[in-house]
């Protein structure tokens, strides 16, 4: 999940085994979520989720940044990946079908925080 922001973008890479982290653009982030279970047990939970909405993204074999006050979701299969572009506050307001896969993701990243001091 990415999140463009005016100056930076926010990658979120999560994966079925628990492993969480979290880049900016701008430089730093958090990684090694993987050493902690609330990060693991939120990062294995939004992909459990988002396997529902890997079809009802666009299949894609390149990856753009998302521009500012918008979200990219890069759902990914062993042999195809698929992406889905959304304003964040489409999301923020309940108005698309990816707010609760939103949620699970933001909700990883609060995870990564807590670990991050």
């Amino acid at each position: 999940m990415e999140i463009g922001f005016h100056e930076t973008t926010a990658t979120l890479v999560a994966y079925i085994d628990g492993n969480a982290s979290l880049y900016l653009s701008s430089g730093g982030g958090v990684i090694g979520g993987f050493a902690h279970e609330s990060v693991r047990n939120a990062a294995v939970a939004f992909v459990n989720e988002s396997q529902g909405f890997m079809k009802k993204g666009n299949k894609v074999q390149s990856y753009s940044l998302p521009q500012s006050g918008h979200v990219i979701f890069y759902l990914m299969s062993k042999n195809e990946v698929y992406s889905r572009d959304i304003e964040e506050t489409k999301l923020q307001n309940y108005e698309s079908e990816f707010t609760k896969l939103y949620a699970y993701g933001q909700n990883v990243i609060t995870e990564l925080r807590k670990i991050a001091g």
